[in-house]
């Protein structure tokens, strides 16, 4: 049973980080559109660099 709890709180864990890690990734997405309807070259390429250590995580 403690084992089985156990991979409960993982399997939770990752689906909870993933949901969390999509939300961001979605965000970071529409962010550097409103960036680039702006011609903001410094947003948007802090936006993209923070896009881009995102996706390293997967």
């Amino acid at each position: 049973m403690q084992a089985e709890k156990m991979l409960n709180d993982i399997y939770i864990d990752l689906f909870l980080n993933h949901i969390h890690r999509e939300q961001t990734r979605t965000r970071l997405l529409e962010e550097i559109d409103a960036a680039l309807d702006r011609n903001d070259k410094p947003t948007f390429m802090q936006l993209t660099d923070s896009l881009r250590k995102l996706d390293e995580k997967d």
